[in-house]
């Protein structure tokens, strides 16, 4: 079987459980050909620790005809414009949580990647975690019976105005992880206003 070319883009603080797993867990299945980042020197520092062959600026990659799938680990305000560069330059993509911040551009990704014949596909990477996949079984298979009510509480004291603009705040950051974690146990999502 011929392993799928990835080039990741994000070479930051969730890069490593990626890098780690893509290179090790999933080597059967993908190559990872290249890393970028805006700042060149995360890149090659990914690059050298993960065995990468060519750490590159975000517009290389996103026109090397080698690249077959971009796995997007930018942060969430970035998600869009990195994303839809890699679907306009005939990529595959997989984009860490959430796809966007806003509805309206995470639909028009995903109907641009329909009219192309892409494929793409988000997830909090702990959705295929031990712990979530053994929960899924025990409820696919019975085991605790029929879930009704799931909660899930952020906190979000402490952070900086920094981390409000650049990873839009616990809504963005950390909500889609308990989210994908009720919905993979099959709990009816309810959203409340306060």
């Amino acid at each position: 079987m011929e392993r799928v070319k990835v080039g990741v883009v994000g070479c930051g603080r969730v890069s490593p459980a990626y890098f780690g797993n893509l290179t090790t867990v999933f080597r059967d299945v993908v190559d990872i050909v290249a890393c970028a980042d805006i700042d060149f020197e995360a890149a090659k520092g990914r690059a050298n620790e993960y065995s990468i062959p060519r750490p590159c600026t975000v517009e290389q990659l996103m026109a090397d005809t080698e690249v077959e799938l971009v796995v997007d680990l930018t942060n969430p305000g970035a998600h869009y414009e990195v994303s839809m560069a890699a679907l306009e330059a005939g990529k595959h993509v997989f984009c860490e949580k959430p796809l966007s911040t806003s509805v309206e551009q995470g639909r028009e990704m995903i109907e641009r990647a329909a009219q192309k014949k892409l494929t793409f596909a988000g997830a909090a990477d702990t959705f295929l975690s031990a712990g979530m996949q053994t929960v899924r079984k025990a409820v696919d298979e019975g085991v605790i019976g029929t879930p009704s009510v799931g909660r899930a509480l952020i906190g979000s004291r402490g952070r900086s105005e920094g981390y409000l603009q650049v990873y839009g705040g616990p809504l963005f950051d950390m909500t889609p992880y308990h989210a994908t974690a009720l919905v993979t146990a099959r709990v009816q999502l309810e959203c409340l206003e306060y």
